[in-house]
C-alpha cells in the first residue's frame, strides 16, 4: 500500500499508527502474539520485518490480515533493496 508520497509504509509504522491499542504494555501484547517484547518492539521501530509467525499472531490477537501484513513487509523490503541498489551504482 503505496503512502501519499508513493513509498510503501513499513507494517511497524502501519501497526503502530493505526492498529495497536492506546494503552496496552508491549510486554502483555508481545507475549500474547507470541514473541518477546523486544522483538515487537523491533517491528514496531521499523528495524525489522515481520515473519509469517508474527503475523499469524498479530492476526489472532489484534485482527490484521497475516496476508497484508506480509504483503506490505514484503513491498517494503523491494523498495529499499531498490534504493540501495541505486544508490550503489
Amino acid at each position: 500500500m503505496p503512502s501519499v508520497t508513493g513509498q510503501y509504509a513499513h507494517p511497524g509504522q502501519f501497526l503502530r499508527h493505526w492498529v495497536l491499542p492506546e494503552r496496552e504494555a508491549l510486554g502483555a501484547l508481545a507475549k500474547r502474539v507470541g514473541i518477546s517484547r523486544q522483538s515487537l518492539s523491533y517491528i514496531l521501530n521499523e528495524r525489522s520485518g515481520i515473519t509469517p509467525k508474527v503475523a499469524e499472531g498479530i492476526e489472532r490477537e489484534l485482527g490484521v490480515n497475516k496476508e497484508t501484513l506480509l504483503a506490505m513487509d514484503l513491498a517494503y523490503r523491494a523498495q529499499n533493496k531498490k534504493k540501495r541498489a541505486t544508490r550503489q551504482k
